[in-house]
């Protein structure tokens, strides 16, 4: 209907308001159902208003977790369209602001996930020799769906008939109800507990922006790129744990980014450096773990490219993250195999520890720096790189993550039509050469591997900012033949 500038368009894909309930099926053991509606309400071309609502049913949850429903909200304006001095502006030639509330729900879920599960032990029995046991993992009563609501607002500007585009959003959101799974104490007869647990706050800006400063019939260039800001806070987990494992040194703490890295550190002066014996020159380990580092990136950053010469297109993608730190497990088992730069680079000789301290007997609770007591053996393997004080202590295999990738590269040649002429059906071809992954930078403190390549806490676990033992990252090279018929 219309009215004084009113248009309601038809609802998408619904019936009587309602979406058609899709259904899909996960292993063949579960199965979700939903119902979708979404209106939009636009007022003389500018103004647009979205409301929808979603209503999930999932089987894998206890009956009465199964349902569960979530709407959201966008409005949006179309300044250049709304108001003449932009309408006649001869720089501004799109501007766009956007505003929006949303709530979303999932399972985290597989199938058979509700209770302990079964598992094969010793294949068939034999003998006295269960065939199955147990699993490993308890499972909380009462799981109930993932909630994140979130705001986001932002806006689109083009400028110079196009010649330059960007966007910028804003967006804060909190997740409740978390499906993890964390360690737990071995007497229980289990060694985790998947639970819902906890709140954490997302909030981030993004832009986006791209130029075109060359633009004629035989070259064009298209500069520009992506850069995000993320921090993640844990805001609050169960009373009862003051801390979340989540595999391997990855934990979530309150009050805290969202995850960290904890782990063992050397014990150290006020000033930062590490006290070692003043008879032995040996390091000690801190009593307790403690923060070593925000384990998502803060900063992530793509550059892209586009330069098309008559037939020949020249595409690049070049990223960068930083703002976060690695724990790479490799490191203590490379050490004791004696296989590392570490252990090398002191050509396996006794050494003085770099930036160590030893207390000053003259005036307790006071340092002075330590110039000549060396570790007593800095063999690979029985001496200080295999020794726990040295393997055991979780920042001496913790470094920054940052890295710089030339993510893509290619190459592509469109055939002339001449030479296509002859054919009846074949309107264009195109040959290209791409690869991807093909060089990286990364931080001089990694020593190990590239950091997108974690173990995530290993199969089915949370952790992030975890790497471990693995083949190197791979490069990939490929060519391909388009045609247009």
């Amino acid at each position: 209907m219309s009215g004084n500038g009113l248009v309601v368009p038809d609802l998408f894909n619904v019936s009587n308001g309602v979406g058609t309930p899709g259904a899909s099926e996960s292993n063949f053991l579960s199965r979700s159902m939903g119902a979708y509606s979404k209106t939009t309400f636009g007022y003389k071309n500018y103004l647009y208003l979205t409301v929808s609502g979603r209503q999930d049913w999932v089987s894998i949850l206890a009956p009465e977790n199964r349902r569960f429903f979530y709407p959201a909200a966008e409005m949006s304006l179309i300044a250049s369209d709304a108001f003449d001095f932009l309408k006649n502006s001869n720089t501004i030639s799109y501007l766009k602001f956007r505003g929006g509330w949303s709530k979303v729900g999932q399972v985290n879920l597989g199938p058979y996930s509700l209770l302990p599960t079964f598992g094969q032990a010793n294949g068939f029995p034999f003998g006295s020799n269960a065939g199955f046991t147990v699993g490993n993992t308890l499972v909380s009563k009462d799981l109930k769906p993932e909630m994140t609501a979130g705001y986001e607002g932002g806006f689109d500007l083009n400028l110079f008939n196009d010649r330059f585009t960007s966007n910028l959003t804003w967006f804060h959101t909190n997740t409740t109800n978390q499906t993890v799974s964390t360690g737990v104490s071995g007497t229980t007869g289990f060694t985790s507990l998947r639970t819902n647990t906890g709140e954490t706050m997302s909030e981030g800006i993004e832009v986006t922006a791209h130029v075109t400063p060359i633009q004629t019939k035989d070259l064009s260039v298209t500069v520009g790129g992506n850069y995000s800001y993320l921090t993640n806070t844990v805001v609050s987990i169960s009373a009862d744990i003051p801390r979340l494992g989540l595999g391997g040194a990855s934990y979530a703490v309150a009050g805290q980014p969202f995850p960290i890295i904890m782990g063992f550190d050397y014990k150290r002066s006020p000033d930062g450096r590490v006290i070692v014996d003043a008879a032995t020159g040996i390091p000690q380990q801190s009593d307790t773990i403690s923060n070593l580092g925000n384990a998502t990136a803060a900063h992530k950053l793509s550059l892209d490219g586009t330069i098309k010469y008559k037939k020949f297109t020249l595409a690049f993608l070049f990223e960068y993250r930083g703002g976060y730190n690695i724990y790479s497990a490799m490191g203590s088992s490379i050490d004791w195999s004696g296989t590392s730069w570490r252990t090398a680079q002191y050509d396996r000789m006794r050494f003085v520890f770099p930036n160590s301290v030893i207390a000053d007997p003259a005036n307790p609770g006071k340092y002075i720096a330590n110039t000549n007591i060396s570790v007593p053996n800095g063999n690979g393997n029985n001496g200080f790189w295999s020794d726990n004080i040295n393997r055991s202590v979780t920042s001496n295999y913790t470094h920054s993550g940052d890295f710089w990738k030339l993510r893509e590269l290619a190459v592509s040649y469109d055939l002339p039509s001449k030479l296509l002429a002859k054919s009846k059906f074949i309107k264009g071809c195109t040959l290209s050469v791409q690869g991807r992954n093909l060089l990286v930078w990364m931080a001089p403190d990694n020593y190990y591997t590239d950091p997108e390549y974690g173990a995530s806490g290993g199969s089915g676990g949370n952790g992030v900012g975890i790497s471990g033992l693995q083949t190197p990252p791979s490069r990939y090279y490929g060519a391909t033949v388009s045609f247009k018929f």
